[in-house]
């Protein structure tokens, strides 16, 4: 008898049941459920999770009947359902999840759900040893593309990462003279073999483009923007006007194809490429002894090697979404959080170092989802989960899953009212699966489903702010990862972009307000000349759709079906903004205003506005990181002594009402002004972020206002090395910088000014308005200056330092284009 057999003594209770696992027609009794357990040395033949190759386990009878142990997927209680009352935060897993984290070995991921608006009444402070928390990414980790972080990314994440070489310039729109913009390629101290014949000016007028840019940290690719016009001569096709070579100094530069270098993630070729997946794949594999970084382009063929000619048009046509994803250019550095979903999984977050440390002391807040409960074993239907592994069933049948899960509940629920309006609002708020990189999974499109049944008899505004949090909806109608112009002018090598503007029209002609203004009874409004009113103009379009940058997904957690497991690719939960792409300009209302005109300014908050009645602060539990602020990374990951927290007195009012006699609340609204106790960080400080009641965190949430994009008493501020990372202006009666304290009149504090901790500033990341910042320059026995540097004692970390005020006069200009 073989050793994985566990003998039953007859006491064991069981179910019998039928499932469509097995062909028609179902009998009951093929399968039974063991409703009893066992407990004792039998239990170690169970592994505390199945893997697809492990040994059968098999069960014998009394009856001399044999079993074999089939494991399936339990999905557990992770959050109530949409008839469950009180409190709901007992309806969710106490560990966020993270004793099956630990057990599997990490094979199974966290599934504490990330914290919004939507499930806020689910969350509470869990102090379990093994409570874990959602996957938080350091967006702002740098990755150098170079070879080894290509091959890196190739070797962590399986999917084809290659440099493009090898394109072709046919079309004299493409000389550098055609075009304001251009690429070049430079030899370092060599001279141009080949250098082309150029006339004076056209000659003048690329050096000097060259020139300007040549600076550039790129070590691969130069891009250069002309602002002097080129010879007409040198159009002429006999001189070959396209591909040009120049001496500028020491340097020999090459025109290059404007895609020349730039990094793509080839893995959507790799199926549709018409000579075979091999023949992308193989450029990784080192084929032919190449280094496996990029990949050639094979414009000209090679009849040797069988290879066709490849016109350039293929390129134009399929070197696009969705078969290739950009990456960037080679050379340069870019962001953690720019990297394509794809490529943001939990093995390159690790490798970059771009995932926090975990949380060990003061506990986790753990949330639910709505309508995340277990699956039941004993029902009949089987239920196909979609992931990464093993596929079990074909494409069609994962694809018509979701409209059978939907037919049941709609014929046979016993809320036929709710499924009724619930199918109405569908009908308006919708989202094509053809639009979504997710046809074949089922629950992502229940839970969006879900967001009108449960809201079907509330308020259709409630509708509305679901639905655009809902990662189906950004992919569908594209503002997933909208970024700002001013993000990409500042971080894609100064590429001009708008917003992405299909959301921010579908919102009001389909979802909302419609193309027309209406009557009470639904007639037109008609202007003099008897014409509909539009509701809306293209300009209102433009200004909401940079209301709509910022949206991207959460890293990919468990308890749901998923196929992914990157660190972007949720498709279930509310999605999260990212500060760094929002758009930071006014935006104008359909009233001839401005959003944001009902609420108060900035600059008339009262004085310690974190005192006062309604200032918000949010529980963080045990991680120091603040969730709708930024902080730099090594806040959390530096070793505690060595960072300046705000740590709050228990003798202070403050730290009473947040500590709360220990009950922890998720949110704290001050009922009323408080005072500062003496000698208490709360009275020398202009704002707070983060503080720290005993061992607990709390980010302080500032109440609504607005901050005026024209103002007068500017002051000029600046990063911590001046001359090379740039300056802006800042109101002065705002906490918008830090201090850097030196005299205008000595050379040696211009060269370096100091920031003392615990001196000059009262906790890391301090922000305080002019003013401030000068008085504490002043009691060091200094004032404010316009520096070149600054230097942080005792640590003179790079990250201990932010924006710092000068003593120099500034204002906001606007240019108005004719």
């Amino acid at each position: 008898m073989p050793s994985n057999v566990i003998t039953f003594n007859g006491d064991e209770i069981w179910s019998e049941i039928a499932s469509d696992l097995f062909p028609y027609p179902i009998v009951r009794g093929l399968e039974r459920i063991l409703r009893s357990g066992f407990t004792g040395a039998v239990c170690d033949l169970i592994p505390p999770f199945a893997e697809e190759f492990d040994a059968p386990i098999f069960g014998k009878l009394p009856s001399g009947q044999w079993l074999q142990w089939t494991p399936s997927i339990k999905l557990e209680n992770n959050g109530p359902s949409i008839n469950d009352g009180g409190d709901l935060s007992t309806k969710v897993l106490p560990d966020g999840g993270g004793n099956s984290f630990v057990i599997t070995g990490e094979a199974l991921k966290c599934s504490n759900v990330p914290r919004s608006f939507a499930n806020e009444d689910t969350c509470f402070l869990s102090t379990l040893s093994t409570a874990c928390s959602p996957t938080k990414l350091v967006g702002e980790v740098s990755l150098p593309l170079n070879t080894t972080v290509v091959k890196a990314l190739y070797a962590l994440t399986g999917r084809e990462v290659y440099a493009i070489q090898g394109l072709v310039m046919e079309s004299i729109s493409e000389s550098p003279c055609a075009k304001s913009k251009s690429r070049w390629v430079a030899q370092r101290n060599a001279t141009c073999t080949a250098p082309s014949v150029l006339s004076a000016t056209t000659i003048s007028a690329l050096t000097g483009a060259i020139t300007a840019t040549s600076a550039s940290a790129n070590a691969f690719v130069t891009d250069v923007t002309r602002t002097l016009a080129c010879s007409t001569g040198d159009y002429d096709q006999s001189s070959d006007p396209i591909n040009i070579q120049i001496q500028v100094g020491a340097d020999c530069y090459t025109h290059v194809h404007p895609n020349h270098l730039n990094l793509y993630d080839f893995t959507g070729w790799v199926t549709n490429h018409p000579g075979g997946a091999y023949n992308i794949e193989k450029w990784a594999q080192g084929w032919d002894g190449h280094e496996g970084w990029y990949l050639i382009f094979p414009y000209a063929g090679n009849s040797t090697r069988k290879i066709p000619q490849h016109p350039m048009n293929r390129w134009y046509t399929h070197g696009v979404e969705p078969n290739i994803a950009y990456v960037g250019r080679m050379g340069d550095e870019i962001s953690f959080r720019d990297l394509p979903s794809e490529l943001k999984t939990d093995a390159v977050a690790e490798f970059f170092g771009a995932t926090p440390q975990s949380v060990i002391d003061g506990g986790v807040v753990v949330c639910g989802s709505m309508g995340e409960v277990s699956n039941d074993p004993t029902l009949p239907e089987a239920y196909n989960v979609f992931s990464d592994n093993l596929v079990t069933n074909s494409d069609d049948v994962l694809n018509n899953q979701k409209a059978a899960v939907w037919t049941e509940i709609a014929l046979y629920g016993e809320d036929q009212l709710r499924q009724r309006m619930a199918w109405a609002l569908s009908q308006i708020v919708t989202t094509v699966p053809a639009n979504i990189d997710a046809y074949q999974s089922t629950e992502v499109y229940t839970h969006f489903y879900d967001i009108f049944v449960q809201n079907a008899f509330g308020n259709y505004r409630d509708i509305l702010k679901k639905a655009s949090y809902s990662p189906l909806m950004a992919e569908h109608l594209s503002y997933l990862k909208s970024k700002s112009h001013s993000y990409v002018y500042e971080f894609e090598n100064k590429r001009d972009s708008r917003a992405d503007e299909n959301f921010a029209r579908e919102v009001m002609q389909l979802f909302s307000i419609g193309l027309v203004q209406l009557n009470d009874d639904g007639t037109p409004i008609l202007d003099t000349d008897g014409n509909p009113i539009q509701t809306y103009t293209n300009e209102d379009i433009e200004s909401f759709a940079r209301a709509w940058t910022g949206f991207d997904r959460h890293a990919v957690r468990g308890n749901y079906e998923e196929r992914y497991t990157g660190t972007s690719s949720n498709k279930l939960d509310p999605m999260l903004i990212v500060s760094d792409y929002r758009d930071p300009f006014p935006k104008s209302n359909l009233n001839k205003g401005f959003i944001g005109d009902t609420y108060p300014l900035c600059a008339d908050l009262p004085a310690q506005s974190f005192l006062k009645k309604g200032a918000g602060y949010r529980l963080l539990g045990g991680s120091s990181s603040p969730d709708l602020m930024k902080d730099p990374s090594y806040f959390a990951t530096t070793a505690p002594g060595e960072i300046l927290r705000a740590e709050l007195s228990p003798s202070s009012q403050l730290y009473q009402r947040l500590y709360n006699s220990g009950n922890y609340e998720l949110f704290v609204t001050l009922e009323s002004d408080l005072v500062c106790t003496p000698n208490t960080i709360e009275c020398d400080v202009d704002t707070l972020r983060v503080v720290k009641v005993g061992s607990i965190y709390y980010e302080f949430v500032e109440r609504p206002c607005v901050q005026l994009a024209f103002y007068g008493n500017g002051k000029q501020i600046q990063l911590r090395d001046s001359y090379r990372r740039g300056q802006m202006c800042a109101n002065a009666n705002l906490a918008h910088a830090r201090e850097a304290c030196c005299r205008q009149d000595r050379d040696d504090e211009v060269n370096i000014a100091a920031m003392v901790s615990n001196v000059t500033y009262k906790y890391e990341g301090e922000r305080m308005t002019f003013g401030t910042a000068r008085n504490r320059c002043l009691a060091y026995g200094r004032d404010l200056c316009l520096f070149e540097a600054v230097s942080s004692y005792p640590k003179n970390d790079f990250w201990r330092k932010g924006f710092h005020w000068t003593n120099k006069d500034c204002r906001i200009n606007v240019k108005v284009n004719s």
